[in-house]
């Protein structure tokens, strides 16, 4: 199974959320059934409150992920950007200069 967002097989804590929210599911599918007792709805708080603290880890780590790509393609750009009048600079000072005063150039 590949994961979108880091393309990549998946990572153990992304396998750990889905086996978490899969046994989640099958012990709700229990509420309301003989099976149904004071223990078992215990132990789907538990689960739940494990679910919602591993999936806030998971964001956490993407966000981070997301943010440092963000921070090298924006350097990047600015990177550019700024080779870019570098070039422009250097081609004006290769290039015909006029002096402001005089009215002559200079090559």
């Amino acid at each position: 199974m590949i994961c979108l967002v880091f393309l990549t097989p998946m990572p153990p804590l992304i396998i750990e959320i889905n086996s978490h929210v899969a046994l989640f599911r099958d012990m709700l599918i229990l509420v309301g059934q003989p099976r149904d007792c004071p223990e078992l709805r215990e132990k789907i708080r538990k689960l739940r409150r494990t679910c919602v603290e591993t999936s806030k880890h998971m964001a956490h780590l993407i966000m981070t992920q997301l943010k440092r790509r963000h921070v090298t393609r924006t350097t990047e750009v600015k990177k550019s950007i700024s080779g870019v009048k570098a070039a422009k600079n250097s081609a004006a000072v290769g290039g015909v200069v006029l002096m402001k005063n005089s009215g002559t150039s200079i090559e």
